[in-house]
């Protein structure tokens, strides 16, 4: 009983971590696009609505990629390719969606993918580099195991 509280919970705080990397993200790229427009605040529904998609994103991160199980390097591919599809159609087509940046020239916009791309890249490398380190130490923890029969 108690070690399935511990598990969800330290789920929930991995969802929460997530999510707020991802609002801060979200609302920082908001306040230099309103800045550049020459608007010095962004709106709480907007943050608000920023919360609410980054906490759903973050959900469906944890299931699609959750942390410390290693599943081969096929299938983390996979599941990378498909977390970098699911933010792109989550977090762009909220921003039409919610109408986040109004207003802006679609010069901007192309830029604004690009970074969102670059961002995501960053996502799946970090992606990589964990599975990495749970290979590499599940390897080591089989030549342990193996050296002790």
């Amino acid at each position: 009983m108690i070690q399935e509280f511990n598990r969800t919970y330290l789920w929930g705080r991995d969802v929460k971590y997530r999510m707020g990397l991802y609002t801060t993200m979200a609302v920082f790229y908001k306040a230099v696009v309103n800045a550049l427009l020459g608007e010095f605040s962004v709106d709480s529904l907007t943050m608000l609505e920023m919360l609410a998609v980054s906490f759903l994103f973050a959900l469906a991160e944890t299931v699609i990629v959750p942390s410390g199980k290693n599943r081969g390097e096929v299938s983390m591919r996979r599941r990378a390719i498909l977390l970098i599809v699911l933010a792109n159609i989550v977090y762009i087509g909220s921003a039409l969606l919610f109408g986040w940046f109004r207003g802006i020239p679609v010069w901007w916009a192309a830029i604004m993918i690009a970074v969102l791309e670059l961002g995501l890249a960053a996502l799946w490398y970090a992606l990589w580099l964990e599975y990495q380190r749970d290979t590499k130490l599940l390897n080591q923890n089989l030549q342990h195991f193996q050296q002790e029969l």
